[in-house]
């Protein structure tokens, strides 16, 4: 009887337990997923940052730090594709392009020069962005250059594809 009853005490331990450890993994889940989601409100902030920082990038003056600070807010697997010129890139790729770039003298962007986002379609984890670089002309006024298609992937509340399409 003695045996029977540690048994039960036993079994109501390991299924205490596991109980116990299954809940805290699913409030544990719950605040990651919580932590991790980005709305599309956020999503955008993302984007307009991406292209504040890249903006720095393109200037004249621009440094190696300009690169890493626009690579440092994307996700660590980013993927950056440009259809048109085959580009594909992850984040070490990338950054050695840009510093080739960089190295080569191309980017020399005045100060009245920018890039600007014109229009963009929020979806499940992607937007997409109609953007163009243009410049102030002498009143002050925003020219703009061609218009540009890109698309924006999103994971754990980061920019995690660029895909341009022009």
């Amino acid at each position: 009887m003695m045996t029977n009853n540690l048994n039960i005490f036993y079994r109501a331990v390991l299924i205490t337990i596991i109980c116990f450890t299954s809940t805290k993994a699913i409030a544990n889940s719950d605040d990651s997923i919580t932590n991790e989601n980005c709305n599309s409100t956020c999503q955008f902030s993302l984007i307009e940052n991406y292209f504040e920082l890249l903006n720095k990038v393109g200037k004249q003056g621009s440094d190696v730090n300009d690169i890493d600070n626009l690579l440092a807010v994307m996700h660590d697997d980013i993927k950056y594709i440009h259809v048109r010129f085959n580009a594909d890139f992850n984040k070490n790729t990338w950054r050695s392009a840009f510093i080739r770039n960089l190295n080569r003298g191309f980017y020399t962007k005045s100060a009245n020069e920018e890039i600007r986002i014109l229009k963009s379609i929020a979806g499940h984890d992607h937007y997409a962005v109609e953007y163009s670089h243009g410049k102030k002309n002498e009143i002050g006024e925003w020219v703009l250059d061609d218009g540009q298609l890109v698309v924006f992937g999103f994971t754990d509340g980061k920019i995690s594809l660029i895909k341009e399409l022009w």
